[in-house]
C-alpha cells in the first residue's frame, strides 16, 4: 500500500469530502471540513466547528464544560460566575468531585474531614530541608520550588503505605469508591501542606500548624505565615482573593496534565501519586507555567512606552504573547474578567504604591486589545496575564505562583480519578502510534 492515498466520504446535503490517509490511520482534524446542521437545543456539540473524532480512552465527561466561542464556563452544569459569587473553593470542589453542591450537613462534615486531617510526618519536612533555600541577602528560592514539592510529596505517601496498592499489592481503588473517598481529604490537605512546607523553607518562614477553627483556605495562609502580626489572622480580603483564584482554577477539561493524572490512574495507583505526575506534567513553559512565563515578559518589556514594540514583534511572527489569546477561547476569558475584579478590589483597599510591571500589562491588554490584528484573529487577554498580580498583591513570593494554582485544580483532578476509578472494567489508558520507521535494518 502506498504511504498516502485519498478516499471520499459523502455526507449530508449530497457533498464529497475527501479524506486523507496517511500510513492507513485518518488524520482525526480531517473530519472538521465536514459539519453537521447546527443544533441550537444543543450547542456543546459545536456542530458548526465541523465533526471531531472520539478517542473512547478517556471516555466522556460531565465535569466542565466550555464554550470558547461564546466565553461561558460551567462546572457541572453550574455557571463559574455563580459559584464564585455564592459558594467557598471546598462546596464548588465537593461539586466536581460528587457531582452535586452538597447540602449544610454534607458541608459541614467534607470541611470537618479535611480540617481533621492529620499533618505530614516529620519525614517529609526532613525532605525539604535538604534542598538550598533562599539566602539571608535574598527571598529568591535556590531550588525550583516544583521540584522540591515532587521531592516532598512521595515521603508525604510513605506515612500511610497500606493506601499504595503497588505496597500491598492489589487493588484498593477501582469500583472501590468508599476507598477512594476515604482517601481524598487526606490527598487535599497533604497536597496543601506540602507547598506551605516548601515555601516556608524556601523563604525562610517558620510552618506554622493549621488552626481547627480556620476553612480550608485560611489555614493555608497560616501554615506559610501570611498573617496579621497583631491578630494572627489572615486578612479577609486575601482569603477571599485566593479562594476565588482556587475555584477559577478547579478545572478546566483535559489539560495535558489532568491527562498525565488519567495515565497515571488507569494502573491502579493512589491518588498523590496521581498528581505528582500531573505537577511534573503541568511543569512547561506551554501549560503551568504560562502564568510565569508571562510575567517574566511583562517585566522584560521595561516600561510602558515600549509595549508597541512587544506587540509590533509579536504580529510580525518574532515572539509569542503570552497570556493573551487560547486555543479555547474565542470571546472574552470569563476566568481574566474575573480576576481582574478581584486585582481591582486589593489594590483599591492596599493602596500600593504604583506598580509599573501592572501598568505594562494593563498597557499590553489596551493596545492589543484594540490591535486589528488581535480583533480579527478573536484574540484576547486570558486568566495568565493579571494572574501574577494577584498573587503578588496577596503577598506571595513569585516562584510559587504556579504551585499555589495547582493547589486550586486538586478539586478537578480528584473529580477526574474518582470518575475513572468508578469504572469497573480496568483498563490502561494510552494513545497508539503508528511506525513509521525501516521495515528491516540491513545486516551487519
Amino acid at each position: 500500500m502506498k504511504p498516502y492515498t485519498r478516499g471520499h466520504v459523502i455526507q449530508w446535503s449530497g457533498k464529497s469530502y475527501d479524506i486523507p490517509i496517511h500510513h492507513n490511520p485518518i488524520p482525526a482534524e480531517a473530519y472538521k471540513q465536514i459539519k453537521a446542521d447546527v443544533d441550537p437545543g444543543y450547542p456543546p456539540d459545536q456542530n458548526e466547528d465541523g465533526l471531531r473524532v472520539f478517542d473512547n480512552g478517556f471516555s466522556n465527561t460531565g465535569i466542565f464544560e466550555v464554550m470558547g466561542n461564546k466565553g461561558t464556563i460551567q462546572y457541572r452544569g453550574h455557571h463559574i460566575e455563580d459559584l464564585v459569587a455564592r459558594h467557598s473553593y471546598l462546596d464548588t470542589a465537593y461539586l466536581l468531585i460528587y457531582s452535586k453542591l452538597p447540602l449544610k450537613l454534607e458541608s459541614n462534615q467534607w470541611t470537618s474531614a479535611i480540617q481533621n486531617c492529620p499533618l505530614p510526618s516529620q519525614a517529609v519536612f526532613n525532605v525539604v530541608q535538604c534542598f538550598e533555600r533562599a539566602s539571608l541577602r535574598s527571598s529568591f528560592p535556590s531550588a525550583a520550588p516544583i521540584m522540591v514539592t515532587m521531592a516532598g510529596l512521595p515521603a508525604a505517601i510513605t506515612d500511610k503505605p497500606q493506601a499504595v496498592p503497588s505496597f500491598v499489592a492489589k487493588n484498593l481503588y477501582l469500583s472501590n469508591l468508599p476507598n477512594v473517598d476515604a482517601e481524598i481529604p487526606r490527598t487535599i490537605t497533604t497536597y496543601a501542606t506540602v507547598i506551605a512546607i516548601a515555601y516556608c523553607h524556601a523563604t525562610r518562614r517558620s510552618f506554622m500548624p493549621p488552626n481547627s477553627d480556620a476553612d480550608f483556605v485560611e489555614n493555608f495562609l497560616i501554615m506559610i505565615g501570611q498573617v496579621d502580626q497583631n491578630t494572627g489572622h489572615p486578612d479577609p480580603l486575601h482569603v477571599h482573593a485566593l479562594e476565588t483564584m482556587w475555584l477559577l482554577s478547579a478545572d478546566h477539561e483535559l489539560t495535558k496534565s489532568t491527562a498525565a493524572l488519567l495515565h497515571a490512574a488507569s494502573s491502579f495507583t493512589d491518588p498523590i501519586s496521581c498528581f505528582i505526575s500531573a505537577l511534573s506534567s503541568g511543569y512547561g513553559l506551554l501549560h503551568g507555567d504560562a502564568i510565569e512565563v508571562a510575567y517574566a515578559q511583562i517585566q522584560e518589556v521595561g516600561k510602558v512606552e515600549n509595549v508597541p514594540l512587544l506587540i509590533d514583534k509579536v504580529k510580525r511572527k518574532g515572539q509569542r504573547l503570552f497570556g493573551y489569546g487560547h486555543q479555547i477561547y474565542r470571546a472574552v476569558d470569563l476566568r481574566s474578567k474575573i480576576i481582574k475584579g478581584i486585582l481591582a478590589g486589593l489594590l483599591e483597599r492596599e493602596g500600593r504604591e504604583k506598580d509599573l510591571t501592572l501598568d505594562i500589562a494593563w498597557g499590553i491588554d489596551r493596545i492589543a486589545g484594540e490591535d486589528e490584528y488581535f480583533v480579527s484573529r478573536n484574540l484576547k487577554c486570558n486568566a495568565d496575564l493579571f494572574a501574577s498580580f494577584v498573587y503578588k498583591a496577596i503577598g506571595i513570593h513569585p516562584r510559587f505562583r504556579i504551585l499555589f494554582g495547582s493547589i486550586g485544580r486538586m478539586a478537578g483532578g480528584l473529580a477526574h480519578y474518582r470518575g475513572a476509578m468508578s469504572s469497573r472494567v480496568p483498563r490502561i489508558r494510552h494513545p497508539q502510534q503508528v511506525y513509521i520507521g525501516p521495515r528491516q535494518a540491513p545486516a551487519a
